[in-house]
């Protein structure tokens, strides 16, 4: 309970900072992000950033979380480190973002841009074997933008410290323990940011792809009215 109630907590802070901001979102830059241009600073595979609170107090969204300890679910017991949640990519209030991940899906900027607020997620809990600096990024197919059914790369690794679930928070404000269904796991020993791929016949595959629908939408452009 005390999980969830965190994530509802941080995910309303998240929503404060763009009432207060003139609807844009609290900026996700991800690699290269410091305090002065970003939510959360910091590499959690970094000795020296895994305990730095300074990383979370200094930047942009704290004076509206005022905690550090929002950052962490109470659940995670893996690594001293300060940080265990990560912000959706597709997430981004940063000026004219750079997207440099496969074409053809959606970056929200503006909290009125999010089309359906209670179905898509802004913060995850990430496995610690895996979290680096504060993106979760799930990659749909370049090739066959919008279809669920091809195949995926795993960028970053959902928490399953929690049997098999994760915190899970979305832009309406509301929270929830996602647990995965489908074959999803903890990632396999030397697992590097990336280097998996799911096909549609992989364990994991339908979990990943319901990840990616609550992350994001195909581009208008694209000729699609949703996934497939």
């Amino acid at each position: 309970i005390q999980c969830v109630n965190n994530s509802r907590q941080f995910v309303l802070a998240w929503m404060m900072y763009a009432n207060d901001s003139q609807d844009r979102l609290v900026p996700n830059p991800g690699t290269g992000s410091t305090v002065a241009n970003a939510w959360a600073a910091g590499n959690m595979q970094t000795l020296a950033d895994q305990t730095n609170t300074v990383l979370i107090s200094d930047a942009m969204l704290y004076p509206y979380t005022r905690s550090v300890g929002l950052y962490k679910c109470p659940g995670n017991k893996q690594k001293d480190m300060v940080r265990g949640i990560t912000m959706n990519l597709y997430m981004d209030g940063t000026l004219n973002p750079v997207f440099t991940g496969p074409p053809g899906y959606k970056v929200f900027g503006k909290l009125s841009n999010i089309p359906h607020t209670t179905k898509l997620y802004v913060m995850i809990d990430e496995d610690d074997t895996t979290i680096n600096d504060a993106q979760f990024r799930v990659a749909g197919s370049a090739d066959a933008i919008g279809n669920l059914n091809a195949s995926l790369t795993a960028r970053d690794w959902p928490a399953t410290y929690h049997g098999l679930a994760a915190g899970i928070s979305f832009a309406d404000g509301h929270a929830e323990m996602h647990r995965w269904k489908r074959g999803l796991s903890k990632p396999a020993p030397g697992y590097t940011s990336g280097s998996a791929t799911f096909s549609p016949t992989t364990p994991g595959h339908d979990d990943y792809a319901d990840l990616l629908r609550m992350a994001t939408e195909p581009m208008d452009y694209t000729g699609k009215v949703g996934w497939e």
